[in-house]
């Protein structure tokens, strides 16, 4: 983008203006790749959202989520994207991955979908060959069918990239419709819920720490993901006309939803009841929940951060063959169970659209191109190690029964994620960040050093402060708040033994993201109340 800069200058009382010419100040990267200087000139329309004249007359709860606000607020282009991190969605988009088209993404999400279908049914094959040939040896060849079925399952990513693709998926508006009308039945999540859980997750609010001050994020046990656990809320959310229409929730595809999800549980009832068999139960309905778990578990590392844009603090990068000490057994686990979720996840959010196989496929390569171009990228990092860094580096070199150990918590880990995603009331996952990264820490720390720099933190980022200005806290907020009084009484009983580095502050944060999200936050809050 091109400026004209007016200067003004006074000699001698005389007062004169010079016009300078057009100065084009983007780098050649910007040029290249078409950006603007300004970024608020920035914004582009995915060619899935693109919508026909006839689409925009439909009525409000069957507008896509896209085009409208997060509950009358309206998100401005700063609000959503760090200038770095567009400059790289622009690249990635137009440069990296210029010559996958539209309809090469469309022919794979078709045959993403053909190969899920595919998997499913060599599931329940394999499945009915075994149970009728060999029944007795049931306990010999359950295990490894449950772990290669949690592996099948991984071949189609139709909920996830049905959120992204909210027209033309598959090219197809007949074959979108029947994804859209089986894709409960076959991952137990609804596409309706999701999407709408799913977007904000990708334009507000996007690092885990901006959520607990999030006025559009809805906890799953509010608003379950999967609803194998808490049927009864698919239909409450029928019923709920005005939260459909606050929410822009399609009721018509709730509906569908809901006559093939209850099909499916009576499907399931049945064969446990009366059949003595449990395919739908241990055999596609488990592995189902672990990849949802694995999946929800590699989001919570991508966005262990604290800006609420897509930034490189919002969405870190990550590569388990380069990670340092427990935390490679974690993201070994995670990609292993979530398709490289863990990994794939914050370029992601680059190039929502693209397919996940091809940024696992040249993942290495952006992630190099990412540290060589752009500052303060979070690379196999995470918060907890940015606030109680100089304790963990106090920890010994791991034996190797420590990998075994760290295997172990992380898939208690992953089995938790898996029952929060059906929304039982527990505490989010990533309440646990420091035993999946190195379950040491609590058995080697003392815990008033711990909770010492969890003080400099929360009083850093102004926590109690937000909370007395926010009008309606969230369920997120109050639990993060009512760690305080434990930490004042804990530190007031046991003394400290390492203080905290005088410098600590500097190293959760970017200055620039310190001022946007927690500056900036302050001051709006302050003319909310006002």
């Amino acid at each position: 983008m091109c400026i004209r800069d007016r200067v003004s200058t006074q000699s001698t009382g005389l007062t004169f203006s010079v016009s300078m010419a057009e100065v084009d100040t983007r780098t050649q990267l910007q040029k290249d790749i078409g950006l603007p200087a300004n970024p608020e000139e920035s914004a582009e329309t995915h060619e899935g959202f693109v919508k026909k004249e006839e689409e925009l007359q439909a009525p409000d709860d069957e507008k896509d989520f896209h085009t409208a606000s997060f509950r009358g607020i309206s998100h401005t282009q700063d609000n959503v994207w760090d200038p770095q991190f567009l400059e790289f969605s622009k690249w990635v988009r137009k440069t990296y991955f210029k010559d996958v088209s539209i309809e090469d993404m469309q022919r794979i999400n078709r045959e993403g979908f053909f190969k899920l279908s595919v998997s499913i049914f060599l599931q329940f094959t394999l499945y009915w060959v075994l149970y009728w040939t060999v029944p007795e040896y049931f306990y010999i060849w359950a295990l490894p069918l449950f772990v290669l079925n949690c592996f099948l399952v991984q071949t189609g990513e139709i909920v996830h990239t049905r959120s992204h693709w909210p027209k033309r998926m598959t090219g197809s508006d007949q074959m979108d419709a029947l994804v859209d009308s089986v894709a409960i039945v076959i991952t137990g999540t609804s596409k309706e819920g999701f999407r709408r859980r799913h977007i904000v997750a990708h334009y507000s609010d996007v690092a885990n720490c901006s959520r607990i001050f999030s006025d559009v994020w809805i906890p799953f046990s509010q608003f379950p993901a999967s609803f194998y656990v808490y049927p009864h809320k698919l239909l409450l959310l029928f019923l709920d006309v005005e939260y459909c229409r606050r929410e822009n929730l399609s009721r018509q595809q709730l509906l569908v939803e809901m006559i093939g999800f209850y099909t499916y549980l009576s499907l399931m009832l049945y064969e446990v009841l009366f059949a003595n068999s449990c395919f739908l139960l241990v055999f596609h309905m488990g592995p189902g929940l672990i990849y949802h778990g694995s999946q929800i578990l590699g989001a919570m590392i991508s966005h262990s951060g604290i800006d609420k844009r897509n930034s490189f603090n919002s969405n870190g990068l990550f590569d388990w063959r380069e990670a340092k000490g427990l935390l490679q057994v974690t993201l070994f686990i995670v990609d292993l169970f979530a398709n490289g979720g863990a990994s794939n996840h914050g370029i992601h959010h680059a190039h929502t659209q693209l397919p996940l196989h091809l940024i696992n496929k040249n993942l290495r390569e952006i992630n190099a191109y990412i540290l060589k171009n752009y500052k303060d990228v979070r690379y196999n990092n995470l918060l907890s190690q940015n606030i109680y860094g100089d304790l963990f580096d106090t920890l010994p070199p791991p034996k190797w029964y420590d990998y075994i150990i760290q295997a172990l918590v992380v898939f208690i880990v992953l089995a938790y994620s898996a029952i929060i995603v059906t929304g039982v009331p527990l505490p989010p996952p990533v309440m646990f960040e420091i035993w999946y990264t190195d379950y040491r820490f609590y058995f080697y720390i003392n815990r008033a050093d711990m909770w010492a720099r969890f003080r400099v933190f929360f009083d850093y980022v102004q926590i109690q402060a937000r909370r007395d200005l926010v009008i309606s806290p969230n369920a997120y907020l109050d639990l993060v708040c009512s760690n305080l009084p434990r930490c004042e009484a804990y530190l007031k009983d046991h003394p400290v033994t390492i203080p905290p580095p005088a410098n600590l502050a500097e190293k959760f944060m970017p200055k620039e993201v310190y001022e946007f999200n927690v500056v900036r936050s302050m001051e709006e809050l302050r003319k909310k109340r006002q």
